[in-house]
């Protein structure tokens, strides 16, 4: 393997890491307004959802460079990465800002929104989370194999 193959996945690795970051700065932005918007449970949700989302991107980013994946496979999960874990925080921060509860009923209490607003949240957030569940099915088939291999790399 040459330096050319190796450039790009310590590439994606970084990009991963530095979307981490920035999740999780985010993150702590969200909190200083928790209280000040329509549903402030809900908007918690989402500052805690992008500190901890944050910090799984920093580690997967850490991990990324010695999965056993493609280019094409590695591309793919770094959108599958973003898209699950910062479209879930602005999911979360949309609703609580916008007072749309339906799908948080401890954290909103009887807050609700339109139909098709409730519609649209459960529609999007079931396609957040199926790009998390091939992000962790991508990252396991990554850490298959004796381990030898990413010796090598």
């Amino acid at each position: 393997m040459n330096d050319v193959d190796s450039d790009w996945r310590l590439r994606h690795a970084r990009w991963i890491q530095r979307s981490g970051v920035l999740l999780f700065l985010l993150g702590l932005f969200n909190g200083f307004a928790v209280h000040t918007q329509a549903l402030p449970g809900v908007v918690l949700a989402a500052h805690l959802v992008a500190l901890m989302g944050g910090t799984f991107l920093i580690a997967i980013g850490l991990l990324w460079s010695r999965l056993g994946l493609s280019r094409r496979a590695s591309l793919a999960g770094i959108w599958l990465a973003v898209y699950g874990f910062y479209g879930g925080w602005l999911l979360y921060l949309l609703a609580g800002v916008a007072g749309i509860g339906g799908m948080f009923p401890l954290a909103a209490g009887p807050a609700r929104g339109t139909a098709a607003q409730e519609g649209f949240l459960g529609i999007a957030f079931a396609t957040a989370a199926v790009a998390m569940v091939g992000l962790c099915g991508l990252i396991l088939w990554g850490l298959r194999g004796s381990g030898q291999r990413g010796a090598r790399r």
